[in-house]
């Protein structure tokens, strides 16, 4: 659920958040959320990417207020709950969501190339 706690005495709406979120808007530095072949959304697994760590999560909640996107996550790991806080006039990319079955699909087709099993010898004992 992505929600607007509080609007007012932000300097910047939801909405003209929403719209600034295109590839040349002026919030496209927040896409932090990455995916492939599959469609991601709040519930879904991604792999969480920030300077320090990076780790298994599930996106819980969005929320924004005062200038903040809050991404409230439960670590797959310790299964505690924490989020992340992004202001939107940040420019510094703190953190990234890649959408884990992405990582799964091409992992596997990576795995396809790599074994080939059509010269693997049968023995008899």
């Amino acid at each position: 659920m992505v929600s607007n706690s509080d609007s007012k005495g932000c300097q910047t709406t939801l909405e003209e958040l929403c719209e600034g979120l295109n590839t040349d808007g002026k919030f496209s530095h927040l896409q932090v959320f990455l995916h492939r072949n599959f469609k991601c959304q709040i519930g879904s697994k991604f792999l969480m990417v920030t300077p320090s760590v990076f780790g298994l999560v599930v996106v819980k909640d969005l929320t924004y207020k005062n200038g903040i996107v809050i991404v409230e996550f439960l670590d797959c790991v310790t299964e505690q709950v924490g989020n992340v806080r992004i202001v939107i006039n940040d420019e510094r990319l703190s953190v990234l969501f890649i959408c884990f079955e992405d990582i799964k699909s091409i992992v596997l087709t990576d795995n396809k190339k790599v074994v080939d099993d059509s010269g693997l010898l049968e023995f008899e004992y």
